[in-house]
């Protein structure tokens, strides 16, 4: 047994530490609250919270509050360049991927469902008030990746007892797993009120066929549109001509394998386009924008506004051609102050063109205006001497391995 007395001296100094900044803290707070933990039973001096007595708004914004703070649960993004994220690494499809649609998290037990933990999605089961809260926002951003997903969702709509449930999707997102094209035009004619549509499967060499986007509804019609596959092998001329109907249409981010002054003039017609993001693989000439300069034209000026345009090049750009292109975005009227080029992938991206030197200083003026506000308003937290004039305070001690816990609340 003396052995053992040096190995739990350190412990115990902790433990006393840990006690004593507790009891100081508590010492100093308006409000104090110990619980004691036991293996599964919890003995606590705290008084019960009763949430049902809050007025329902406010119930609510907790509610929402603490399903947004379950995402935390879930593993974080894996670094750039991990082979995980390469769709064309065996590894893509390795179990332990935490990309992959069917895993757990071997640390808490959570499934990634549409973004949120798999727990979550069980709060449903608490009382009808949580169920009519919580659903519309679990609902809210549908990601359908793998051959569960697809038909999990489409038995879903044929259920009754679930009508409601396309109506709540604003976001939805299209990945592999499906086993033929009709599960993609059920999902996406299934959800009336669509505001975002993603169609990203990977990897996309398995995918390239024709995509039906004329059969993406127009009534009203989505104002944000992903599409990762070249839009150029997996649409016509017909099909694409559809992307002018849907009205609502404000932002657009395409992939081509062979971007061409042809496609340039259709983008360049879409009337109500705001954002456009395109990535190529390689840049094939320095004049390829011109559309977007001599666009549509009425009385009042051009028909399309474009706020932002974002072009990404794969490979490096020739000297002569990107020294071209310089010239032309920055005489454009219309793009010069709108348009980002960049060259390469990964950690050799860089930025080839950027808006005007005011543009960018504009830009970093109200970062610092929002920063300076920022500061304002953390300071009139603060009293005379800097400190915090309300603090909360929480010490948590685990003994035995967890077995036994203490946490210690103080607030002020």
């Amino acid at each position: 047994m003396s052995m053992l007395v040096p190995l739990l001296i350190p412990p115990l100094a902790n433990i006393t530490a840990g006690i004593a900044v507790g009891l100081a803290n508590a010492s100093q707070a308006d409000k104090s609250s110990f619980s004691l933990t036991i293996g599964n039973r919890v003995y606590s001096n705290a008084e019960p919270f009763r949430f049902q007595y809050l007025p329902f708004e406010l119930r609510e914004e907790i509610l929402l509050y603490a399903l947004e703070a379950s995402r935390s649960l879930l593993p974080p993004p894996l670094p750039p360049g991990h082979p995980f994220n390469d769709p064309e690494s065996p590894f893509y499809q390795h179990p332990m991927n935490p990309n992959h649609p069917m895993f757990i998290d071997p640390a808490t037990g959570e499934r990634n469902i549409n973004g949120y933990p798999s727990s979550a999605w069980r709060w449903l089961l608490i009382s009808r008030e949580w169920w009519a809260v919580l659903r519309p926002r679990l609902w809210e951003s549908t990601r359908l990746r793998g051959r569960v997903a697809y038909a999990g969702f489409l038995r879903l709509l044929e259920r009754p007892d679930s009508s409601a449930v396309p109506g709540f999707v604003r976001e939805l997102k299209l990945e592999e797993g499906f086993t033929d094209i009709g599960q993609l035009y059920s999902a996406l004619t299934a959800c009336p009120r669509l505001d975002t549509v993603v169609y990203a499967p990977e990897p996309k060499i398995n995918y390239a066929f024709p995509f039906g986007i004329h059969l993406i509804p127009d009534t009203p019609g989505p104002s944000s549109l992903t599409i990762t596959l070249p839009l150029d092998l997996i649409t016509n001329p017909h099909t694409r001509a559809h992307l002018s109907r849907l009205p609502r249409l404000a932002k657009l981010a395409v992939t081509f394998s062979r971007f061409s002054l042809e496609l340039a003039q259709f983008l360049a017609s879409l009337e109500h386009l705001k954002e456009l993001t395109i990535r190529m693989p390689r840049l094939l000439g320095p004049n390829l924008f011109e559309p977007f300069n001599a666009g549509p034209q009425t009385l009042n000026g051009p028909v399309q506004q474009l706020t932002k345009l974002e072009v990404s090049v794969l490979t490096k750009i020739p000297e002569e051609t990107l020294d071209g292109l310089k010239t032309s975005l920055h005489f454009s009227d219309r793009l010069r102050t709108v348009t980002t080029v960049y060259m390469g992938v990964g950690d050799e991206k860089e930025v080839v063109y950027a808006p005007t030197v005011e543009a960018v200083l504009a830009l970093a003026e109200q970062g610092q205006q929002e920063r300076r506000e920022e500061e304002a308003a953390d300071a009139r937290g603060q009293d005379v001497g800097g400190r915090p004039q309300h603090w909360e305070r929480t010490t948590n001690l685990r003994l035995f391995g967890g077995l036994i816990g203490l946490r210690m609340e103080a607030k002020k």
